[in-house]
């Protein structure tokens, strides 16, 4: 959680910021209760805000390759 409201952060200060979630969603997305009508929680709802995020398996090798891609053009 500490890292998700780190960047958060980051992404109010005008940052673009690039969540990688594994396959299944981030485990915050359904942390405690959900939202009515959504697939989310509150928490999530919270910490993504002014967030992209892109799905990858850390164990294939693409998702690999585009977590690199998504580094190399990272200034952090």
């Amino acid at each position: 959680m500490a890292a998700a409201y780190a960047c958060r952060l980051l992404a109010a200060m005008g940052a673009s910021v690039v969540m990688l979630e594994p396959p299944g969603g981030s485990p915050l997305r359904t942390h405690l209760r959900c939202l009515e009508g959504t697939a989310h929680s509150a928490l999530f709802a919270f910490l993504a805000v002014g967030k992209s995020s892109m799905l990858g398996d850390l164990s294939a090798m693409e998702d690999r390759q585009r977590l690199d891609e998504e580094l190399n053009r990272a200034d952090i």
